[in-house]
């Protein structure tokens, strides 16, 4: 099975630019393909609801049949948590399981 593999990495820029100039640009382009899209999407998923970049971004990618496989936060500190670094796919039948490594 043919698969496109993407690193992305958006620089904390406006969202709406990013979607935009970038992101429907690709995604348009690879809409009958099966593609993984992974890397620092500097968006929090886990605002999705709370936040309109968050929705913007998440209500984008899902449009074009993307799902998320992270789906805890992957950045965690002592005083906050986020998912901004996440892994998308737009095959319906890939499944994933995972979690975080702690020390």
């Amino acid at each position: 099975k043919n698969i496109v593999v993407g690193s992305i990495y958006r620089h904390h820029s406006e969202v709406s630019d990013f979607l935009e100039v970038f992101l429907r640009p690709t995604l348009e382009k690879f809409s009958n393909k099966t593609c993984v899209l992974a890397g620092d999407f500097n968006v929090d998923l886990l605002k999705y609801g709370h936040n309109s970049h968050s929705d913007d971004f998440f209500d984008e990618i899902s449009g074009f049949s993307f799902r998320p496989l992270v789906l805890q936060p992957s950045r965690i500190n002592n005083r906050s948590f986020t998912l901004i670094d996440n892994i998308f796919i737009n095959d319906s039948s890939c499944s994933s399981s995972g979690g975080n490594i702690t020390s």
